[in-house]
């Protein structure tokens, strides 16, 4: 077993990645005034920058790459010995892509897990017996748009959703029936990734055994999560899921034997490339990463309608978006939506 490298004293600065400022444009040959100038002026911007929050990847009207700030808290005075890197989020945001990463880079020396108490994907019980202290938590998430249409796309363990428009997609209660086996157990069972049963749909992994189905996107291994409050009763729709979901994770910073949580998201990810990020899990661990970063993805952007578009654009709860960075994407001017249905 590898022993666990100690962390060096942390700077006081935000630990997630920040984008560094472009090098000066003016020529070496010009005055030496100017140029004197101006390399003073970039060191004034970098030393600047390097206390400012995390950027993140925001989209305009017109599709366009926009930068937003924003800061989170971190537990600057950690100086313990990082124990593990758990990697969560929700379907479709990525961290099949980034927990491969990051497994590549430093699973030499730290653990790299694709769960925290839970499977990444699920809510996170404060359940600290189920995770190493010290752990370092990382959450990746994708902005509310792309994501909610790569849910409906690709609906990974909701049957109920799966072959539905949009709109019914982002309207239907988030819950399915109980089938196969879960009509066996007597309610007072522990189910697949210890939740309770009446917390769960389907408590059974695959309720339904011997009967052929579409798997394609694990439709025949039904996850749903009721509401985590214990009441047993289904989220309204997958955008209230949503809210709820960043909630939990928000929380998991006061968990015991959590040395931080840092945040990130997809698409600035693979705009600006890995490196700052591997460079702040360095900083924090003290282990160097025996891969290389990924560069800048520029990738096609996926065609989402208007109507999709005002149509979460009024029922997201943007207060909690604002907490990881997001807000509303505005595509066009109010009086020329005469034709949109609200409902």
């Amino acid at each position: 077993m590898t022993t666990p490298t100690k962390a060096p004293r942390r700077r006081s600065e935000s630990p997630l990645m920040i984008r560094r400022p472009p090098k000066s444009p003016l020529s070496l040959r010009g005055h030496r005034l100017v140029w004197m100038l101006s390399l003073s002026m970039f060191f004034c911007v970098f030393l600047a920058w390097d206390q400012i929050s995390y950027q993140f990847l925001m989209m305009n009207a017109e599709g366009e790459t926009v930068n937003k700030a924003f800061q989170v808290n971190p537990k600057v005075n950690h100086t313990g010995v990082i124990r593990q890197i758990s990697l969560i989020g929700e379907r479709n945001s990525g961290t099949k892509w980034m927990w491969a990463h990051l497994a590549d880079c430093f699973n030499h020396s730290i653990p790299v897990e694709k769960k925290f108490s839970r499977y990444k994907h699920w809510f996170q019980p404060r359940d600290y017996w189920r995770y190493p202290h010290d752990t370092l938590v990382i959450a990746e998430f994708r902005n509310p748009y792309d994501w909610l249409m790569a849910m409906h796309e690709v609906p990974h363990h909701a049957p109920a959703h799966a072959n539905v428009g949009w709109k019914t997609f982002l309207k239907k209660k988030w819950t399915t029936n109980r089938t196969g086996l879960d009509l066996e157990l007597k309610g007072d069972e522990l189910c697949q990734h210890h939740f309770k049963y009446k917390d769960i749909i389907s408590c059974v992994h695959k309720p339904e055994p011997h009967v052929p189905v579409d798997n394609r996107h694990s439709l025949d291994k039904p996850f749903y999560e009721m509401r985590n409050d214990g009441s047993g009763k289904p989220y309204k729709n997958i955008m209230e899921l949503r809210s709820d979901k960043i909630r939990n994770i928000m929380e998991i910073k006061d968990f015991p034997g959590v040395a931080d949580l840092w945040m990130v998201q997809y698409e600035f990810l693979l705009s600006t490339g890995t490196q700052d990020l591997l460079d702040r899990i360095t900083e924090w661990t003290g282990v160097e990463p025996r891969c290389k970063a990924y560069p800048p993805q520029f990738r096609r952007q996926r065609n989402i309608s208007k109507d999709f578009v005002y149509y979460v654009t009024d029922h997201l709860n943007w207060t909690v978006e604002a907490e990881i960075g997001y807000e509303p994407m505005a595509i066009m001017e109010e009086n020329d939506d005469d034709d949109y249905d609200r409902s």
